[in-house]
């Protein structure tokens, strides 16, 4: 199992990830700015019609017109944080070595998994911050975005794994 960027030569993925990374901490400054990011997230992990129903007759007008926009800015984030993901495991993998190395494939491939689920998860938002709370649109989207950050777990930990190696590496 191997991935597209698995391809790119050591010291060239950041020709991709540095782009990336600036589309994704851009997208960031519109949540510092506007509304209240916390209520997506409550949104996202309603889980039921009734709690949906609540979040959203909470809102003001204004409220849900910024969350809609802040909805439409996070559609970037699951292309930009899966690309840096996937970029990471495939970094983390040239760190590691033996069984933990090729073990990078499966993490990329999870991370794409986990920038899916967010995509699919915003469709349920979109359809939700419209006003359309009803059976199964809670559910659905609670279960991609529950689905999404547990893929994150193990991406980050492989990560931060190879982060170590690589320390360890230097000081050596």
């Amino acid at each position: 199992m191997t991935t597209p960027l698995s391809q790119i030569a050591p010291g060239r993925l950041r020709r991709i990830g540095v782009p990336a990374l600036i589309v994704y901490l851009l997208a960031l400054v519109p949540f510092a700015l506007v509304g209240e990011p916390n209520e997506m997230i409550r949104l996202q992990l309603a889980g039921s019609e009734s709690r949906a129903q609540e979040i959203v007759a909470g809102w003001s007008h204004a409220e849900t017109v910024d969350m809609a926009y802040l909805q439409g800015v996070d559609e970037l984030h699951p292309l930009a944080y899966g690309l840096l993901l996937v970029i990471a495991a495939v970094w983390a993998g040239r760190q590691l070595r033996r069984a933990a190395a090729r073990w990078a494939p499966v993490i990329a491939w999870m991370a794409v998994a986990a920038a899916v689920f967010d995509l699919l998860e915003n469709v349920g938002m979109v359809v939700m911050i419209r006003g359309d709370v009803d059976a199964p649109w809670p559910t659905i989207t609670t279960a991609f975005a529950i689905a999404k950050f547990v893929l994150f777990v193990p991406v980050l930990a492989y990560a931060a794994a190879g982060v170590v190696a690589r320390v360890r590496a230097g000081s050596g």
